[in-house]
């Protein structure tokens, strides 16, 4: 008896509930860690936020494309995205990302960026 393969009849591109999730919580991790700048001024606690900020970037990249047309993005995630640059470079530089411009970053700064308006 053969089996046939397993098909998914859900689209692939539908957004799901964590995909959102997922988003929204990026938001929080990221602003709670350079939030968390401000107290804890030491080069341990900001290579910690420099390391988070960046996976969870990463984490937004992987899953933007299924995001709705309709999805409005954080202009703080979209702030970190336009302003972080790579961790390699970071490392290589020794210097930090510009935290006061993607702590501070409002729509305005921002709306030329692809995610701004899914």
């Amino acid at each position: 008896m053969a089996t046939e393969p397993f098909t998914s009849t859900t689209p692939m591109n539908v957004p799901t509930p964590s995909t959102k999730h997922m988003v929204a919580n990026a938001a929080k991790v990221i602003m709670e860690y350079t939030d968390g700048l401000q107290f804890n001024n030491n080069a341990v606690y900001w290579q910690k936020a420099v390391d988070v900020v960046w996976g969870q970037l990463q984490h937004v990249e992987a899953v933007v494309g299924d995001l709705p047309a309709s999805f409005v993005m954080p202009t703080y995630i979209i702030a970190v995205d336009c302003f972080m640059v790579s961790l390699e470079t970071l490392q290589k530089s020794k210097t930090w990302p510009p935290w006061d411009n993607i702590h501070h970053a409002q729509d305005q700064d921002v709306q030329d960026h692809p995610w701004f308006k899914l």
